[in-house]
């Protein structure tokens, strides 16, 4: 198997297992963090422990030293690596869609994590502003009280200057209240699934989307 890149704090854990003699090892997560940190993304969510054919720095640590994820438990914090290589997928025919770069989709996800990441580390990053919005429209769910539309106002509009959609923006020669009709609009049944909102743990694909 050829080399890769790998990132400096991943590539211990592909060493270690190189010097493993067994075909599998489970390692708890306190155990795997003896040998990398464990990124924070990893601990929420099993895509990141994906065998990427093209692999973004994390997954690249056991798939360069022969190995892949055979079973993880995210709720027990435990992971089987074993002896194998990533299965590649051969079409046969041309497929209906337009195949999609994997090492550009691996490091647009690893991007995306890394963003994640940065939220996780500062209790206070702009991309926050997502959620406090969320959470502020899915708990006030009386939107004709003058005071409960100028609250949510000033959290549509914190939201949108946060993630710079006010540049080059009308809006930015507006006060917040200009909102307004939006916030109603918000609250009309199409733009509601199920009687409610996105769940609030959409962080993740918005923060793909945005990477």
């Amino acid at each position: 198997m050829t080399d890769m890149a790998i990132g400096e704090k991943y590539a211990p854990l592909g060493n270690w297992l190189k010097g493993h003699a067994g075909d599998s090892v489970k390692l708890t997560f306190d155990e795997l963090n003896q040998i990398i940190p464990i990124p924070n993304h990893a601990y929420k969510n099993r895509p990141s422990w994906a065998n990427l054919s093209s692999p973004a720095s994390f997954c690249s640590s056991w798939i360069s030293a022969g190995y892949v994820v055979d079973s993880i438990s995210l709720e027990e914090q435990w992971v089987v690596f074993r002896k194998g290589e990533v299965q590649s997928h051969t079409h046969h025919h041309k497929p209906p869609y337009r195949v999609v770069d994997q090492r550009k989709l691996a490091e647009a996800i690893q991007a995306g994590y890394e963003c994640y990441d940065s939220m996780e580390d500062d209790p206070h990053h702009r991309y926050l502003a997502w959620e406090y919005c969320h959470e502020a429209f899915r708990l006030n769910r009386r939107p004709q009280i003058d005071a409960t539309i100028d609250y949510l106002c000033l959290h549509l509009a914190w939201y949108l200057a946060s993630w710079g959609m006010l540049r080059n923006s009308f809006l930015m020669q507006k006060d917040y209240k200009i909102h307004a009709d939006v916030v109603r609009l918000i609250y009309q049944p199409e733009w509601m699934i199920s009687g409610t909102f996105l769940p609030r743990n959409s962080r993740r694909s918005i923060m793909l989307t945005a990477s």
